[in-house]
């Protein structure tokens, strides 16, 4: 994944920073500031691409600051939130200023996203005529200088650019054969289990990955557990659908066994592929109980590979959440509860105590692409739902894409209570 762009945001009104940021963290790098000095400051010391800022503000207007932040940093992209009262405002910002477009209060996030994503065009523009134009200077400068030898430089570097290009190409179709696994396997379990999972696996990668990281994992390390979460169902293409469609709790012992031997059919297909053997050796224990009383092999303890108790862990989490435990969907809190009481047994007790502190914080944590469940009681304005949101019987209450209103979530919390339920609610 590409680096994100930073935007500088402004606005005394702490409210309207909260609602952008949680707009633009998806994409972006978010910073917010209250005041005009402070963020004129972080312009001397950071890059932003992008910076936005109130006009009505105490001390220092949204005018005055877009032309502070002109003569400060003059390639970043400047915007103006202005109410419908504030044109003459207005025209001074953009005289004075130099702004790329002013947004009229109240937004449209739609609207106001698919500005940004064009003010970021605009930057990465200038950005690379910018460099272009340094590069056709120095390129002039060895010109001049090379005089009687410029056929010899020049047939050296082309040389030496051909066997770069040629190296870079090969790396390319490396990574592109590598990727392109990864993506057909997915596809394929898409295609097979299409919506049975409700986001599940992408969800388990992602924040098994951040987990890895957290616990000391090398990059490689932590990008193998993000593909064993990715791709830790794969062998489910040979259960049947009839066993599919039953819960852990439901099944006889026989079927049990039936259903787990997923885990071995899928490390079977992962391990031809040269890039998936470590994956694929996660994949296999992923029933392996802490105590030794899993499957396949009765590992314990160390014994099973790290990768393979970190998924148990964050994948038990989440079907505990969905109900494919026993039936009945737990709220975070009682998902957390249940991976508390099955430390030493099931679990390994470090990483259940890093992920369920992981859990806290995951809200604020920007690099995590992907959703996350929030009980109704923490559940605030703005927050936009990821999944279509569903009563006991399977209709809809909510749909994807949604934006939390006060309204809304006093539906939800008075549904849960009525209902004496709980609902499985994901957000971006």
């Amino acid at each position: 994944m590409s680096e994100k762009y930073k935007i500088l945001l402004l606005d005394d009104e702490v409210e309207i920073l909260n609602s952008l940021k949680r707009l633009f963290r998806k994409d972006y790098v978010v910073d917010t500031f209250v005041n005009g000095e402070l963020a004129l400051e972080a312009l001397e010391e950071n890059e932003y691409a992008i910076v936005i800022s109130d006009m009505k503000m105490p001390n220092m207007d949204g005018a005055t600051f877009l032309s502070k932040a002109k003569e400060i940093s003059p390639d970043s992209i400047r915007i103006l939130l202005s109410g419908y009262a504030d044109i003459d405002s207005t025209v001074k910002a953009i005289n004075e200023g130099d702004i790329f477009n002013y947004v009229c209060k109240p937004w449209n996030n739609d609207n106001l996203k698919a500005l940004l994503k064009n003010a970021i065009g605009r930057y990465t523009l200038k950005a690379q005529n910018t460099e272009l134009s340094g590069k056709l200077v120095a390129v002039n400068t060895e010109l001049k200088e090379a005089n009687a030898k410029l056929e010899e430089k020049v047939a050296a570097r082309t040389k030496e650019l051909n066997h770069k290009a040629a190296m870079l190409k090969r790396s390319t179709m490396k990574q592109r054969r590598f990727f392109r696994q990864i993506l057909d396997m997915v596809s394929l379990i898409i295609e097979d289990r299409a919506g049975h999972e409700n986001g599940h696996s992408k969800r388990v990668a992602a924040h098994g990955k951040i987990l890895a990281e957290e616990l000391g994992l090398s990059r490689a390390e932590s990008i193998n557990i993000y593909l064993t979460g990715l791709l830790h169902e794969v062998g489910k293409v040979a259960i049947t659908d009839k066993l599919l469609k039953t819960v852990e709790f439901e099944r006889t012992t026989e079927e049990n066994l039936a259903f787990k031997k997923h885990a071995v059919d899928g490390a079977k297909i992962l391990s031809k592929l040269p890039n998936f053997k470590e994956v694929a050796e996660n994949i296999k224990h992923q029933y392996e109980n802490y105590d030794g009383s899993g499957y396949p092999d009765n590992l314990k303890k160390d014994e099973i590979p790290l990768g393979s108790r970190i998924l148990k862990v964050v994948s038990d989490y989440d079907y505990l959440l969905l109900g494919h435990k026993d039936g009945n969907k737990l709220s975070p809190d009682r998902a957390a509860f249940q991976l508390k009481e099955q430390r030493g047994k099931l679990y390994d007790y470090k990483i259940v105590d890093q992920y369920l502190d992981l859990l806290t914080r995951i809200p604020d944590i920007e690099e995590l692409d992907a959703d996350y469940c929030v009980a109704t009681n923490k559940l605030e304005p703005g927050m936009i739902v990821s999944d279509d949101v569903k009563n006991k019987t399977g209709g809809i209450m909510l749909t994807k894409d949604t934006t939390l209103t006060e309204a809304a979530i006093a539906k939800l919390v008075n549904y849960e209570k009525d209902n004496d339920c709980f609902l499985t609610i994901f957000i971006y």
